[in-house]
């Protein structure tokens, strides 16, 4: 006898978003001082980018298909913000494409062994990440509050 399969659609605010990327920065920020230059490090600022950016398509209306259509790729997310949230300099651009290709490189679902290595590479500078994320959040709780 054929099974049928379901399919679940469920739709989550920008807050739940946004409180999802806060999780994501915690994690980081727990992290021991001597962790914060490792690839896992990275990725986890790179998740909180990347779940922050969906909170903004969210809160400006963008949901439908949210997920599969930017996957894990954080420039083609930004890219596709409104004009008003793209806020970031020419150099934060230049260091979110490099974090986007290590990123999307790596698919955060099938992490193992090793994985996480190809991400690190001598032009990753998690500091300047961190301090990109650091802004990016900045920015989300602006919006967050603003929709209060």
């Amino acid at each position: 006898m054929p099974m049928k399969t379901m399919c679940a659609r469920f739709s989550s605010s920008p807050f739940r978003f946004h409180g999802w990327a806060d999780l994501y920065w915690q994690e980081y920020e727990a992290l021991p001082n001597e962790s914060r230059e490792t690839s896992v490090a990275y990725l986890l600022l790179c998740r909180t980018i990347d779940i922050e950016f969906k909170a903004w398509h969210r809160e400006a209306g963008g949901a439908e298909g949210l997920i599969d259509r930017f996957r894990h790729d954080l420039m083609a997310s930004y890219r596709a913000l409104p004009k008003k949230h793209q806020t970031l300099s020419l150099d934060e651009v230049d260091l979110l494409t490099k974090a986007s290709d290590a990123y999307t490189q790596v698919a955060f679902e099938s992490f193992g062994p090793g994985a996480a290595d190809r991400a690190r590479e001598p032009r990753r500078n998690p500091v300047k990440l961190e301090a990109l994320t650091r802004k990016v959040l900045e920015y989300g709780d602006k919006l967050a509050l603003s929709l209060w």
